[in-house]
């Protein structure tokens, strides 16, 4: 378990555990249902913003971009 005050002041996270579960609650066609509004709404509610791309070369930089603006979107690293 994770207390809800790690997850706001020290970095913590939960990555998209629920979904295995969720999946045998709802069955096959709930889990159809499911990917068909989150591919409706790819390019709105669940888009992300790439506000640099940055070679794998320059991960300091990235990493310090993101720190700084990281309300803004995200950093990609490419090869």
């Amino acid at each position: 378990r994770i207390a809800l005050p790690d997850v706001i002041f020290h970095g913590k996270g939960i990555d998209g555990y629920w979904v295995p579960l969720h999946m045998a609650k709802v069955g096959r066609l709930g889990a159809l249902r499911m990917v068909a509004t989150i591919r409706r709404h790819a390019t709105t509610i669940f888009a992300s913003k790439v506000i640099e791309q940055l070679p794998l070369e320059r991960i300091a930089d990235a990493l310090m971009l993101q720190r700084v603006r990281a309300s803004e979107g995200k950093v990609l690293l490419v090869p």
